[in-house]
């Protein structure tokens, strides 16, 4: 073991050890890191910790991972993460040299790149330097204090665009990380870490006068034999992700701009790291969950399902968040045990392993399905996918859309927009592939307990009569929302939403006139089941809010 020199944790309390000689320095520490907060920087210095799941025992592994930590992070917050830093630590004084970004980290980083990069850092003075150098400190751009998620959240000030951005960006992030494919078991692969965790816990939780709840142990287990060929399959589909690894709600931010970060990746173990999509997403939903926020998890899930195209993930939402649970509560643990805490901190991180715990338990629980399936149907510019968004949010669903499918299946230009009605990505063929799409992807979110909105035209009584038949199969009555509005004001919303290019939608005001001639009414409907909303009535919002009011207490309430 090489600790840290005696008495460098204090000299780092001094301002006159950093750059510019701040006028404060603020600290803090995690269970694994130093953190000393200067103006406009912060430096995170290494503890000498040897953990199972992570060893920084000596200075090579310590300043190793410094250079891992900045390489990862600036794949997802390049400007936050400024580079690295040495410090010399002599006579009891400590000084901070300047921040010097590393290079590219190879696909092999091992300690020989290591030594490499040091001295890269350490320009032509590095030999001599290293001698001297006693630590490494990752060098982050100072962000806005509390507003992290977390603080946020606690200040009831999240903004739930901060959460939709926050799934964007990680749906488009995931998108570049694929993994490449190998020979290995990949589900054991994943298994591999939900063991260690629990194994770890067998050793810490009585320590802690606590236990390992048998139905949690068995549940994972049975989970992870029951996602095995499902999470097969999504490897060969590309989403199987070097990915965050560690996305809880302390490393989200929203930056003075208003503009979001994702900061603080999982670095010092790549396996810890690479696994399904869905890991990732579970961590961020499992803690929003803990603290009491079903209805902000479901609103991230649901916005990255639709940025990524990725409705099967919801299957997989109970392993992974029990996982994420387990995981989060032996953090606790660890703090729970870290005699450096203050007595009441130790206490309160006991409490937070426990519910963690529980919280890991119960997300194991499984859902009845749902059989609450709402369609949209109207011509085009009528309004069907704000009146969809309001219904879902009253109902506690998934809305589903048609335009986005389309856009995946067959992208077009904007300069398309007008093309010709039963052409392209309005041919026969090409709508009867999205209907298709669309039912696909309603299957896994039933299945997942959700309540599902299709927002789609249906315009013709054939896809009207495939969505019963299909539902009628599954034992599902469905309900038809008509959604219509004056023909006119249907031109005006068409050519606006061309001007601005902003909507989903590829339908543009040529395709106005072929979608009337080609709507065929829904009177086949049963009254019962059929509603019409007429978007220029000025209490159109709150016929939506009844009618999802109603449906849900019949349905005996959201899952």
């Amino acid at each position: 073991m090489e600790p840290l020199p005696a008495g460098l944790v204090d000299a780092l309390k001094d301002s006159h050890s950093y750059p510019g000689v701040p006028a404060s320095v603020e600290y803090v520490q995690t269970h694994i890191s130093h953190v000393f907060i200067v103006e406009n920087r912060v430096y995170k210095f290494r503890k000498a910790v040897r953990f199972p799941f992570v060893d920084f025992s000596t200075v090579e592994a310590r300043h190793t991972d410094c250079l891992r930590e900045v390489e990862l992070n600036s794949r997802l917050a390049p400007d936050v993460y400024l580079g690295v830093a040495s410090v010399r630590f002599r006579d009891n004084a400590a000084v901070v040299a300047e921040h010097v970004r590393p290079p590219q980290r190879p696909p092999e980083f091992n300690s020989n790149t290591a030594t490499t990069q040091r001295n890269a850092l350490g320009g032509a003075q590095g030999a001599a330097q290293e001698r001297q150098e006693s630590e490494w400190a990752v060098v982050m751009r100072r962000l806005p204090a509390k507003r992290d998620f977390l603080s946020l959240l606690e200040q009831q000030a999240l903004p739930p665009t901060a959460l939709v951005e926050a799934a964007e960006q990680l749906a488009a992030f995931h998108k570049k990380q694929s993994l490449p494919e190998t020979d290995q078991a990949w589900s054991t692969e994943i298994e591999r870490p939900v063991r260690e965790t629990l194994e770890e816990l067998r050793g810490l939780l009585p320590k802690l006068g606590l236990s390992l709840r048998s139905e949690l142990e068995h549940g994972l287990a049975e989970a992870a034999a029951q996602n095995a060929s499902l999470l097969e399959r999504r490897r060969r589909a590309g989403r199987a992700v070097d990915g965050h690894g560690d996305l809880h709600l302390d490393h989200g931010w929203v930056d003075e701009d208003g503009s979001v970060r994702i900061i603080d990746c999982l670095e010092f173990d790549d396996a810890l790291r690479r696994n399904d999509a869905a890991g990732d997403v579970a961590f961020l939903t499992m803690d929003l969950r803990y603290r009491g926020r079903e209805d902000l998890a479901e609103l991230f899930i649901t916005h990255y399902a639709e940025a990524a195209d990725d409705y099967a993930l919801f299957e997989l939402l109970p392993y992974f968040e029990s996982y994420r649970a387990a995981v989060r509560g032996k953090v606790a643990a660890l703090a729970a045990l870290d005699l450096e805490h203050a007595e009441a901190s130790r206490a309160a991180a006991r409490e937070s392993c426990a519910r963690r715990l529980e919280l890991a338990s119960k997300s194991l629980e499984v859902r009845p399905p749902s059989q609450q399936v709402v369609a949209l149907c109207g011509t085009v510019g009528s309004g069907k996918s704000t009146v969809a968004a309001r219904i879902a949010e009253a109902i506690q669903g998934v809305r589903l859309r048609t335009d986005g499918i389309r856009k995946r299946q067959q992208p077009i230009d904007a300069s398309d927009s007008d093309a010709a009605w039963g052409t392209g990505a309005y041919s026969d063929e090409a709508r009867g592939a999205i209907y298709k799409g669309l039912i696909e992807r309603a299957q896994a979110l039933l299945d997942s307990g959700r309540p599902v909105v299709l927002d789609a035209s249906f315009s013709e009584r054939r896809w009207r009569d495939h969505l019963r038949t299909w539902c009628t199969e599954r034992g599902i009555t469905p309900r038809l929302i008509e959604v219509t509005c004056p023909k006119e004001l249907a031109l005006e919303r068409l050519m606006r939403r061309s001007a601005e290019g902003l909507d989903p939608s590829d339908a543009g005001p040529g395709h106005l006139e072929a979608s009337y001639s080609h709507y065929e009414a829904p009177l086949e409907w049963p009254d019962d089941r059929r509603w019409r909303v007429d978007t220029t009535s000025q209490e159109w919002q709150e016929q939506v809010d009844t009618l999802g009011s109603q449906w849900t207490k019949k349905e005996g309430g959201a899952k």
